[in-house]
């Protein structure tokens, strides 16, 4: 699936006799890890409702709980965060691979700029008004990012990371992607477990209490810069990096079981250095996997993709209204989970279908803006 402008503005800068296999075309594997992530994200909203510790999310609390959803939540906590951000960088490298630095926040600028604002002041204190009228009959607003708290984050990586993104579009073969290309290259990929080390220091010199509470903590902020950092530069390492990921996926994908088993049963106690490392070896299988199975256009990716972000902002609000009427019936909690599932996401795949045609509203959820011919200025696939 070529894009035609991105392939002319490359053949106006680069030599005729190049091949034009080498020109990038759209990534799916980076689009399904994005989709990947926010779905797990949604999924562990869902199941936290019927945990003890919901109410500390400002969750509507179910008194019932599901024991064995717990372990669910458990395993997806821990790497979720680390899949998003690192799939957020590899969208950013592969952004730059289409565009120039200049190109790419030109496009993106609003996209990035406008919903952590709109989290900040409307979708969060939405979610709080009904949280609060729910346990304490008042609602009032308080401007709070939410559930939404990563998309500042992503705004400060934006920031930090644009001289090296400048420096990438401008030398594309530099000291460090070339560096960075023999190091995951190095024994057959496993020179990748180098990956590792920014996160393992900033786990012994953070050290935090409880390494998977990543919202609105130093930690949070400095784990998503070490994933998305990450994410950006394997992408920069192009062909080598997505090589070695896929020989290792299945040794990655054991490795992030393995640590995942013995973390739930408290094998070794709470080793934040081996937490670090499940959540690379989770990143790494991910990525092999969809990189060697779902690299293909997909009829529904095409619909999850775009509808990914939007999604996910609106799933809370509707979550909390449905839980709000839901929670109090007197039911088993398993049928109560899944009608709270049914209808979040209906409600919230509803609501997405209106706001993505209302080409000013668009902008507030992550979605390009719509020119009056009803085409988005910038296409819904670009990284």
């Amino acid at each position: 699936m070529w894009d035609y402008d991105a392939i002319m503005d490359r053949l106006r800068g680069r030599n005729l006799t190049e091949p034009i296999d080498h020109l990038p075309i759209h990534r799916n594997d980076i689009h399904w890890i994005v989709v990947l992530a926010l779905g797990l994200l949604i999924v562990r909203n869902l199941a936290g409702a019927f945990q003890p510790w919901a109410t500390n999310l400002l969750l509507i609390w179910n008194d019932h709980a599901l024991p064995g959803v717990s372990r669910l939540i458990d395993v997806v906590r821990l790497p979720g965060i680390p899949i998003l951000f690192a799939a957020l960088g590899m969208g950013s490298g592969l952004g730059l691979e289409r565009r120039t630095w200049r190109q790419l926040l030109g496009n993106g600028a609003l996209r990035i700029l406008l919903p952590p604002l709109f989290a900040t002041f409307a979708v969060g204190p939405l979610c709080l008004a009904i949280a609060f009228h729910y346990y304490y009959g008042r609602a009032s607003y308080v401007p709070a990012p939410g559930h939404l708290w990563f998309l500042g984050n992503v705004l400060i990586y934006w920031t930090l990371l644009l001289p090296i993104v400048i420096w990438v579009e401008r030398r594309p073969h530099n000291w460090l992607v070339r560096g960075l290309e023999r190091m995951v290259g190095a024994a057959g990929g496993g020179g990748m477990i180098l990956l590792t080390v920014p996160g393992i220091l900033e786990a012994i010199l953070v050290d935090p209490a409880v390494y998977s509470a990543y919202a609105l903590t130093m930690h949070g902020l400095l784990v998503g810069f070490i994933f998305f950092g990450l994410g950006f530069l394997i992408v920069c390492a192009s062909e080598t990096g997505r090589r070695a990921a896929e020989r290792l996926r299945f040794g990655a994908l054991a490795l992030g079981c393995g640590l995942c088993i013995a973390r739930q049963l408290n094998l070794w106690g709470t080793s934040n250095a081996l937490a670090v490392l499940e959540s690379t070896a989770w990143v790494m299988a991910i990525w092999g996997l969809a990189s060697r199975h779902l690299d293909r256009p997909s009829g529904v990716l095409r619909y999850l993709f775009p509808a990914a972000f939007p999604v996910y902002i609106l799933h809370l609000p509707v979550q909390l209204l449905v839980s709000s009427f839901l929670i109090p019936f007197g039911m088993h909690p398993l049928l109560k989970l899944s009608l709270l599932t049914v209808l979040t996401l209906g409600g919230t795949f509803g609501l997405y279908e209106i706001v993505k045609r209302l080409r000013w509203v668009r902008p507030l959820f992550g979605m390009a803006w719509i020119s009056r011919k009803g085409r988005a200025r910038t296409p819904p696939e670009a990284g």
